[in-house]
């Protein structure tokens, strides 16, 4: 004998009874979660990695121009927003956006001392040392939850940094 008391058949029951009831509920979350996955793909959400569009200010990529060869250590971008930018503790922004910088497809935020402003309405992103060959590049707009805002960015510009000592 193992030490174990038997249980009366009226506990047992009660315990068959708890089991089947958990296994109802479960049985019953668990389809509605099928359910609801299977609306989503034919309906549809947002995009992952995409926020809502909202009207942005303009964003124009003045330099470089598309399919020049820079010859230097450092890329200054320059580009235009409508608007004045400014630094606050989500990064350099206007209102509840801030600014991006796709860099070969990887984005790039700026640090507060990146961002240099120009007259007319223009600032300077200066990149330090890009690796010598095609680059691409992209200003965008993200929201406070640092997803793209879909629609607002500039154009896409392609620039070849040239190897140092080349002569162009």
């Amino acid at each position: 004998m193992s030490g174990t008391t038997p249980r009366p058949p009226e506990a047992a029951l009660a315990a068959a009874a708890d089991t089947r009831l958990s296994d109802r509920v479960l049985g019953v979350l668990g389809g509605a979660m099928v359910l609801m996955a299977v609306v989503l793909f034919f309906v549809g959400g947002p995009e992952d990695g995409v926020a809502l569009q909202v009207d942005a200010p303009v964003l124009e990529l003045v330099q470089p121009k598309h399919g020049i060869t820079v010859q230097t250590e450092n890329l200054p971008v320059v580009f235009r927003v409508e608007g004045e930018l400014r630094q606050s503790a989500g990064g350099w922004g206007l209102d509840s956006l801030h600014l991006h910088l796709s860099f070969d497809g990887v984005e790039l935020m700026p640090a507060p001392a990146d961002i240099e402003p120009l007259p007319g309405g223009l600032y300077r992103w200066t990149l330090a040392k890009p690796e010598p060959g095609l680059h691409t590049l992209r200003l965008l707009w993200s929201g406070p939850d640092h997803r793209a805002i879909r629609g607002a960015e500039s154009r896409t510009v392609q620039v070849r940094v040239a190897e140092p000592g080349e002569r162009g």
